[in-house]
């Protein structure tokens, strides 16, 4: 039973944002939060299921019902979709929601679930986010030492750590629930850290582990469609259109980004645009981690104020120019790197506009930058 559905914002920083975030029952904590009870009553569609247009509140968007069991939601979605994955045997197939980007009933137990979400960047760590499971399921935390000791799995090709405990597990305004287990991966890829998490009663998980590691290895992205684009010609991607600059070139899909483009005499020099649902960790945080990323120290609130701001999107926008040595996620380095980044307001979430590559292109480019960002608008008809 094969499924695939498409991601809202991008692996990105935005994809989204994602997650691809975790937890099976929302626990109210002052950690990184990546479980999210949706409130009874909503009837708007999950956010990646709908384009841009609906995201920014543009038109109403159509519920979309939950998978039907033979690996197709009721929207029958494929075109958008960049995401895949197998359902276990006797498993069932939920809708996704708001945070989850996968979600699921294990064997048949209303009791036990697995979920797949995303958080954009580090999302607090790896440790941070295993002491805080631990700290759920009623376990004293473990030293940076004995989390480098876990094991690795994969997850959309990466690998990541898993944890698998038992205890008394409480969720947000629950009594304990005891004897659960609580089995878990945790991924940090390129811009978002991936989450997938399956609990319930230990009698129903203890037989569910191998399903469990099949879902995860099943988990892939599809290939990237290659495209091109004219310069000064008007583009468009999930509802979103742009002008692109001269001499630069469209390229391939990438997941959790609505579009990545690159100056065509400097591919290595990339600026893509990502949505995140919500502010997605505020101004002030995501500016003070791409001033990490390019090894500079953190700017007050007073000084991210007094950046300048420009109209993306009928909204005002904050804009940053960074110079440094630029580390990615993936730990490489590009040195006397340039940043140009834009994050603003979009209706029910967060565009984040970003550009990283070598100080002299991207000082070449920045107008270019800006003319792009200030050109993006929604796509009514796409």
């Amino acid at each position: 039973m094969r499924t695939q559905i498409a991601w809202a914002g991008g692996i990105a920083g935005g994809l989204m944002v994602v997650a691809l975030g975790a937890g099976c029952s929302p626990q109210a904590e002052t950690a990184v939060i990546d479980d999210v009870r949706e409130r009874p009553g909503t009837s708007s569609a999950p956010m990646m299921e709908t384009s841009i247009v609906d995201r920014f509140g543009m038109r109403p968007a159509e519920a979309h019902g939950p998978n039907d069991g033979h690996g197709h939601g009721a929207d029958e979605r494929s075109a958008e979709s960049d995401l895949g994955w197998t359902v276990p045997e006797g498993w069932q197939e939920l809708a996704p929601t708001s945070m989850r980007r996968a979600n699921f009933r294990v064997a048949g137990s209303p009791d036990a679930e697995c979920y797949l979400t995303f958080l954009p960047g580090g999302a607090g760590g790896v440790e941070a986010n295993v002491n805080r499971w631990r700290g759920q399921i009623g376990l004293p935390a473990f030293s940076p030492e004995e989390i480098g000791q876990l094991p690795l799995r994969k997850l959309v090709g990466g690998d990541a750590v898993f944890v698998d405990m038992t205890g008394d597990y409480r969720g947000m305004g629950s009594d304990a629930k005891p004897d659960y287990r609580m089995v878990g991966l945790i991924l940090e890829a390129p811009s978002a850290t991936l989450f997938l998490k399956m609990t319930g009663p230990a009698a129903v998980i203890d037989g569910e582990i191998e399903h469990f590691h099949e879902l995860a290895g099943s988990f892939a992205m599809r290939e990237p469609r290659a495209s091109t684009s004219t310069p000064d010609r008007p583009n468009s991607a999930q509802g979103l259109s742009w002008v692109t600059p001269p001499g630069w070139i469209r390229g391939g899909e990438r997941s959790m980004r609505l579009v990545t483009l690159s100056p065509e005499s400097a591919p290595d020099t990339e600026c893509y645009v990502t949505f995140l649902p919500g502010s997605a960790g505020g101004v002030l945080a995501n500016i003070n981690r791409w001033r990490g990323q390019m090894g500079q120290g953190d700017l007050t609130e007073d000084e991210v104020a007094a950046l300048p701001k420009y109209s993306v999107l009928e909204s005002e926008a904050v804009f940053i120019e960074i110079e440094g040595n630029f580390v990615g996620m993936s730990g490489d380095e590009i040195r006397d790197a340039g940043f140009l980044g834009l994050i603003g307001s979009a209706g029910t979430g967060t565009l984040f506009v970003k550009m990283t590559g070598a100080g002299d292109v991207i000082r070449a480019e920045r107008e270019h930058f800006i003319d792009f960002c200030e050109s993006l608008s929604v796509d009514e008809g796409n």
